[in-house]
């Protein structure tokens, strides 16, 4: 067991991945009585699941042992609960998935941080393999295939290779979206510009404003509009409707001649620069600063080092 475990701890494994389940794994074989009472709830679980297989092959009414989650969608088409053997599949999966999650986040012995990550790899890997991701498994795709006469395998083929072809596995058309027209709609300028960043100041939407202005500092591995999507999800729109004065930054997109570039430099050319152009802009000696993912991170060291 010592050397599988330090064969894990020496791997290369740039995701976390494998570290986690070889310690729950490693978890689990030191505590045998709890592994034991556990295989005896598994087996309860199976014998339920087996009578439930047996009598809807025999035609027999019989309800499902294990339903799935209110939020999950991949078992919503009637076809998983009509048919017994689609039934069964995904009944099978349903059991075999919520034992394993249990039993990673009831390992004995393991900090709860590192029974959070093994539970949330091993999930992701479930959902992988879960019968409806796979043609031949997935009734709903299989009938969606032969009433389009293959249009939607043929399709799928041709989203698959432009994912290949564009190196990301895309959830839109990229051309869907254009900003200032249904993305980043909320009327705004660019009042300061460096080698950093742009700083944007949106337009009030009250006849008065506060007199503090808010100043939001957004990660540079986003685009500013991920607070302002649309009308309807955008906290730059809602923060405005309250009578707030916003300004945001909008990073540069980093190039070569940015490959001198440290994180003091984001500290002072990016949140000490927003800040003093949004007290020069309204006169105010103070502001509301508020920070997003890594951007709150800078805020933080910059409130330290001011």
């Amino acid at each position: 067991m010592r050397e599988l475990h330090d064969g894990v701890e020496g791997t290369v494994d740039p995701l976390g991945m494998a570290a986690p389940l070889v310690h729950a794994q490693l978890a689990w074989l030191a505590h045998p009585q709890e592994l034991a009472e556990r295989f005896t709830r598994l087996s309860t679980d199976l014998w339920k699941l087996q009578l439930h297989s047996v009598n809807r092959m025999l035609g027999l009414a019989s309800s499902d042992p294990i339903r799935p989650h209110s939020d999950d969608a991949r078992f919503a088409d009637p076809v998983w609960t009509e048919y017994p053997t689609w039934d069964l599949s995904k009944e099978w999966y349903l059991a075999f998935t919520r034992n394993m999650q249990d039993m990673l986040y009831d390992t004995p012995g393991l900090a709860s941080k590192e029974r959070r990550r093994a539970a949330f790899w091993w999930r992701n890997l479930l959902n992988a393999m879960a019968p409806t991701n796979f043609l031949w498994t997935n009734p709903v795709a299989m009938r969606k295939a032969v009433e389009t006469n293959g249009e939607s395998l043929s399709n799928g083929l041709r989203n698959f290779l432009d994912d290949l072809k564009a190196g990301n596995v895309r959830m839109t058309d990229p051309d869907d979206f254009h900003v200032g027209e249904n993305l980043a709609t909320t009327p705004g300028e660019v009042i300061f510009r460096n080698r950093l960043l742009e700083v944007i100041h949106y337009a009030p939407t009250q006849a008065k404003v506060h007199a503090k202005p808010v100043v939001i500092v957004t990660p540079w591995i986003n685009k500013f509009y991920i607070l302002d999507l649309v009308q309807r999800k955008s906290m730059i729109r809602f923060l405005l409707d309250q009578g707030m004065d916003v300004f945001i930054t909008s990073w540069k997109n980093p190039d070569a001649s940015m490959r001198d570039c440290s994180f003091d430099d984001y500290l002072t050319e990016g949140v000490h620069a927003i800040v003093e152009c949004a007290r020069s802009f309204t006169g105010q000696d103070k502001v509301h600063a508020v920070g997003y993912c890594i951007g709150g991170t800078a805020l933080s060291m910059y409130m330290a080092w001011a």
